[in-house]
């Protein structure tokens, strides 16, 4: 082993220079799998943040990620202050992937996509070649279990998988050339959706969430029978709310604003999740409080469940058809499986719009109750975190087209006057 892997050595002594993108992945993934320190990234990014707090640029500790590593006053850090307590390799890779990659937080989605890649073809090379003309539900793998599914026209499939880890089929997505397992090919979309274009690098700490449990898939097929995956969604349920990224500090601190009217407060009454009036039983002084009595009115836990990770993939011309698809279906199977409410968090403005149109412009009982929102990023649309009602959900998407869809959402974009659209800043 040379003394590059050596992680109490100065690194003055390095023979070469790293001059590409793809010799830097490799290289880091090297250390990492000679030393068996996997933390690396995390570990910067903790030290960095650390620094931050305890120093006179404490300004710019709020915000996500990519607002704070975006900061003059984190550049200014990173250049002038050194990683205590950390190997050397740390400091060398948090300058290298500022040279080539514009920083670490970009440099750290690539490398995960690198390891995801070669996972893959760890995978492929591991499994029989005779899996690929055996259904996946007859191998001995743990079982699958395909909860709803419906074929549509056009060759779009959609379902709700239980466990997409043991899913064996593979997939195509608009992200590789190489077909995956559905659960790779998740993991891919949700990387390149959520992280590389949208900068929400929080989710790198726990990208393995959307390689398993349960997910709504939608995905098409061609005239060969290979399978694109076009869009895909996290299911929760309410057995594991303690882990709901919907009850997450960031998401229930005081930077998000309270939105539930007493309109909407009826509108839960009236959807049978709870017993009683909730007038008195919802506390609305900080979003925080909301969630708790929200939960503690529940008459049945089960009947409620998170939406997270929604992530829509294919070329603009498509990505309004694949997300009306989306969520007709989400709606269509949660009802179909008992969840009457679903917390989602989106600043997805068609959706939001469309939400709108069925709650203010339309004799239809209201699909979405809108309970607390953040503009996170000052350039971005306002964030809100609501709940879906699958049952009016149902009957207002479940008796329009795709036309009549588009046309409500700008319908209402146009009528917008109301406090809840004025926030989409777009």
């Amino acid at each position: 082993m040379s003394d590059f892997y050596i992680i109490d050595t100065q690194y003055d002594h390095l023979t070469s220079t790293i001059d590409n993108k793809d010799a830097l992945l490799r290289e880091v993934h090297n250390y990492i799998e000679t030393t068996g320190d996997r933390e690396i990234f995390e570990c910067i990014i903790n030290k960095r943040s650390e620094q931050i707090v305890n120093s006179q640029l404490s300004s710019c500790s709020s915000g996500n990620l990519d607002s704070q590593y975006q900061s003059e006053s984190m550049a200014i850090l990173i250049n002038n202050t050194e990683l205590f307590g950390v190997p050397n390799f740390y400091r060398y890779i948090e300058q290298q992937s500022q040279s080539l990659f514009g920083g670490l937080l970009p440099f750290w989605a690539e490398y995960q996509r690198f390891v995801l890649m070669l996972d893959a073809d760890a995978v492929e090379k591991a499994m029989p070649r005779i899996k690929e003309t055996i259904p996946c539900e007859e191998l001995p793998s743990e079982e699958l279990k395909i909860l709803a599914k419906v074929e549509l026209e056009n060759g779009f499939h959609a379902e709700l998988v239980q466990n997409i880890e043991a899913d064996c089929r593979k997939f195509l997505t608009y992200f590789s050339d190489q077909p995956l397992r559905l659960s790779n090919a998740n993991a891919l979309m949700n990387l390149e959706t959520f992280v590389k274009q949208q900068h929400w690098y929080e989710m790198l700490f726990e990208l393995d969430l959307s390689a398993q449990g349960e997910h709504f898939i939608l995905y098409q097929c061609d005239e060969h029978g290979r399978k694109t995956l076009l869009s895909s969604a996290k299911i929760q349920r309410w057995n594991i709310k303690d882990d709901w990224l919907a009850f997450a500090p960031f998401f229930q601190s005081d930077s998000w604003k309270v939105s539930l009217s007493d309109r909407n407060i009826r509108t839960l009454e009236a959807s049978g999740m709870f017993d009683g009036s909730l007038s008195n039983r919802l506390k609305l002084s900080t979003p925080q409080h909301l969630d708790q009595s929200f939960s503690q009115s529940l008459a049945l836990g089960d009947d409620c469940c998170e939406l997270i990770r929604m992530a829509v993939s294919g070329s603009t011309s498509r990505l309004n058809t694949i997300l009306y698809l989306s969520i007709k279906h989400i709606a269509l199977f949660m009802k179909l499986v008992g969840m009457k409410g679903v917390y989602v968090i989106t600043e997805q403005p068609a959706l939001l719009y469309f939400f709108q149109s069925v709650n203010l412009y339309s004799d239809d009982p209201d699909c979405y109750v809108p309970m607390t929102y953040q503009q996170i990023t000052p350039t971005k649309p306002y964030t809100y975190k609501g709940l879906i009602l699958s049952v009016p959900m149902v009957k207002a998407i479940g008796e329009c087209n795709y036309k009549q869809y588009y046309k409500q959402v700008l319908s209402a974009r146009k009528k917008s006057t109301t406090h809840f659209a004025s926030c989409l800043k777009f």
